[in-house]
């Protein structure tokens, strides 16, 4: 009865996700949120640099084997950036995703301690 009457229903509070996907990459966390516009968001970003990344290697591989070695060099530089955004990218993913895990954890124990008060009456 006190559960039912208080603040703090249980159906107020979304789903936690299972902590191991805070640190999924491609917009993985927060999909699994179920926050699809961020998660599209991360994980385009993330696809975009790691696509840049592959092709930079294919483009390195081709031009090394026919000796331009200049040409070579600048798509080396233009892996390591984009191997560098994507990294951020993934580090800001799981960085959002888990401030959001917390801001989460810490409303369901508000809404547990209101519970509690309610439910003894203090």
């Amino acid at each position: 009865m006190a559960l039912g009457s208080s603040p703090a229903r249980a159906a107020e509070a979304p789903p936690l996700a299972p902590a191991w996907t805070v640190v999924l990459p491609f917009g993985g966390p927060q999909l699994a949120e179920g926050r699809r516009t961020r998660g599209l968001v991360f994980g385009g970003l993330q696809l975009a640099g790691a696509s840049l990344t592959v092709t930079a290697l294919v483009q390195m591989r081709s031009l090394a084997v026919a000796g331009e070695i200049d040409a070579e060099l600048r798509w080396r530089m233009t892996s390591a950036g984009a191997m560098a955004f994507t990294t951020g990218c993934w580090f800001g993913s799981t960085l959002e995703a888990s401030r959001y895990r917390q801001i989460q954890q810490e409303q369901l124990m508000a809404a547990g301690q209101a519970w509690f008060r309610v439910s003894s009456g203090t």
